[in-house]
């Protein structure tokens, strides 16, 4: 059995580009949800009332502003998330690229030995 025995190498960038795609989703999401959290933040405020409590106007703003943006970020996220899917999938050509560069690393090896 061959000591290197690893995933092909169209498996492992197949792996390596999904696993970016699902990085970046998850930033995004946080900073979404970190926004709702100051949003939320705002409207509690609000609600609770006090010197200190935003007027009518700083809500409806910040429910425009926070609201709408964690709104679009997310839905970007989404999107970049589900086309950096599709495009982690390889091509043929890239898979046959691959199986030509690994068929020229094994050709060497394969001379040596004689």
């Amino acid at each position: 059995m061959p000591q290197n025995q690893e995933r092909p190498p169209e498996k492992r960038e197949d792996f390596r580009r999904a696993s970016e795609a699902n990085r970046v989703f998850g930033i995004r999401l946080i900073a979404s949800a970190f926004v709702l959290y100051l949003l939320w933040g705002v409207i509690q405020g609000y609600i609770e009332g006090g010197p200190e409590a935003p007027s009518l106007t700083l809500l409806i703003v910040s429910i425009v502003l926070l609201g709408g943006g964690a709104i679009a970020v997310a839905i970007t996220a989404y999107r970049t998330w589900k086309k950096a899917k599709a495009a982690a999938q390889m091509t043929q050509e890239e898979i046959d690229q691959v199986e030509a560069l690994r068929a020229q690393d094994q050709a060497p090896s394969d001379s040596d030995e004689a």
